[in-house]
């Protein structure tokens, strides 16, 4: 740029030279992209094909367009700031190294970059909401983790100068080049948290939450009993010394009204029992999985003046509606029509297996109702051939077997797991084209200070053992970034989700930070080694 300017070149010569030789870089990596992107989704769609035995639609235009376009955005802005400064840069430079030339400020970067990414998550989401809750949820994750490593590289400065030698010039190194260090390991501690997360849930925490079913819970539910068959089931059962859980007779409902007011349409979009029909029953014990938080059981309960029947109602169910104690409540069971009086809140278990209920009524509530009855079984697996027997007697019952639907889950999680592991070795891939991309622009003043060293004497084992030292720091904080945001992730899937108790995984804490100093270090010496290669003459001569 300073040769052009010195041979009379304008600003708006240099940007339109730049910005389409930009474009033009867009256009055939876009294009690149969308090769490797069609055989990719090919792939998958075949193998989709022959999993679930479906057909799916030739994709339209749009997705293409979309990804082309994202390209070239991504490409645009992200390097827009760095290309509209290049013609500030003085003539002067080409005889006058040391002169500064005025660059973009990081705000400026980092909002064009926020820009960017907003507006290809409203493209691909259709969604504003959705695309302002992801942005801020990713920019809230980029700011936690430059805090985070910002603390650790401060923290770790008085450890690294305690080991002097080449872990002193190392960490000097990273001092001197701070904001490329902290986008550094900001990158690969995301990477490297969303690849040990997609492992740990892949391998460990559908087992861990199998772990915490007792190895005689049930496996199997048996559904729609109808009442005229339920003695010959029970007999079937006792036959085949299958121990049942107590059958529940079960029914269809809708709650409609809330005190005398329709459900309204808000009450629906966040109460996901309103939004649709709910299996009911009565009972007059109370499960032994089931606790009452609020309000008294049947052997305790009074009718209030109004004299409707009661009904217990799950706790967090009630929270969602906003239930309170004493609250009338009207149901419709296929258009007939029940009032009746919260008793009671109730919390459940839904790991034991055995049949659970959002509302059960008090007993002789429902009598007038047409009931079909369920429960719950335990087969080991020689026994499976039971439930052959059992539908060949009574077709009309539906047998849902629980070990198999959690291995269809396995089996679903896996195949996910392996279409996001790619797009996550890509984010890695990525996460080395910025090494590389830093190391590169950082290589002359690497050259010439490896140079300078040497011509001072300095054994060129320090050098790169400097080098070497770098790297696994950056590594090893971004292994560290990285473990605790997934323990972070998994205790929330096991909290809320999975609702098993939280369970540190070790392993990750070790081989997280050790994996990412090995990987980092090595990648940034492939990238470096010629630094030390050069003779310092050389070196020197250049500089000069």
């Amino acid at each position: 740029v300073a040769l052009m300017k010195s041979l009379g070149a304008g600003a708006v010569r240099i940007r339109t030279l730049y910005f389409s030789q930009l474009i033009l870089l867009g256009v055939i990596a876009s294009l690149i992209g969308l090769v490797f992107g069609e055989l990719l989704q090919r792939t998958v769609a075949t193998s989709l094909q022959q999993v679930y035995q479906i057909r799916l639609g030739e994709a339209s235009f749009y997705p293409y367009g979309l990804s082309f376009f994202s390209g070239l955005m991504c490409l645009v802005f992200f390097a827009l700031p760095a290309l509209w400064y290049l013609p500030t840069v003085p003539p002067l430079k080409i005889l006058r190294r040391e002169l500064a030339v005025n660059m973009p400020q990081i705000w400026m970067q980092a909002a064009l970059a926020l820009f960017a990414v907003l507006t290809l998550v409203i493209l691909f989401s259709r969604d504003l909401e959705l695309a302002l809750s992801i942005s801020g949820a990713l920019l809230a994750v980029i700011l936690i983790t430059i805090v985070a490593a910002y603390g650790l590289l401060a923290l770790s400065k008085k450890m690294v100068l305690r080991l002097g030698g080449f872990w002193r010039l190392a960490f000097a190194n990273l001092q001197r080049q701070r904001g490329q260090s902290l986008v550094q390991i900001l990158v690969f501690s995301i990477a490297i948290m969303l690849l040990f997360t997609l492992t740990i849930v892949r391998t460990s925490l559908i087992e861990e939450w199998r772990v915490q079913v007792p190895d005689d819970a049930p496996n199997h539910f048996l559904v729609n009993i109808p009442p005229a068959e339920l003695p010959q089931v029970q007999a079937l059962l006792e036959q085949a010394k299958v121990r049942p859980e107590p059958l529940y007779p079960m029914m269809r409902a809708r709650l409609t009204h809330i005190n005398g007011v329709e459900t309204t349409e808000e009450q629906r979009s966040v109460a996901n029992a309103l939004r649709r029909e709910l299996n009911v029953t009565w009972a007059d014990t109370l499960a032994a999985d089931n606790k009452i938080l609020e309000g008294l059981w049947w052997d305790q309960w009074q009718r209030s003046a109004a004299n409707l029947p009661g009904v217990s109602v799950e706790v967090d169910t009630a929270k969602e509606i906003g239930l309170k104690i004493g609250d009338k409540l009207q149901f419709s069971f296929g258009g007939l029509l029940l009032d009746a009086e919260v008793a009671s809140f109730r919390s459940l278990d839904w790991r034991s297996m055995r049949p659970n209920f959002f509302f059960i009524f008090e007993p002789g509530s429902l009598d007038t109702y047409s009931p079909t009855f369920i429960t719950s079984i335990y087969l080991p697996p020689q026994q499976k051939s039971f439930i052959n027997q059992l539908l060949l007697d009574h077709p009309t019952i539906l047998v849902m077997e629980l070990d198999r639907i959690i291995e269809q889950i396995r089996s679903i999680i896996n195949q996910v797991s392996d279409g996001v592991l790619l797009v996550l070795w890509l984010t890695l891939i990525g996460g080395c084209l910025v090494l590389l991309a830093a190391v590169m622009g950082s290589i002359a003043a690497r050259k010439q200070q490896a140079g300078l060293l040497r011509a001072l004497g300095s054994p060129r084992r320090l050098i790169v053992g400097s080098i070497c030292a770098e790297f696994a720091i950056l590594g090893f904080l971004a292994g560290l970034i990285a473990i605790i945001g997934t323990e972070i992730l998994l205790i929330s899937l096991q909290k809320f989700v999975l609702q098993t108790p939280m369970q540190p995984h070790y392993i990750y804490w070790l081989l997280s930070p050790l994996s990412g100093a090995v990987f980092v270090s090595a990648l940034g010496y492939i990238c470096c080694r010629h630094t030390v290669t050069t003779p310092p003459a050389v070196v020197l001569r250049e500089a000069a």
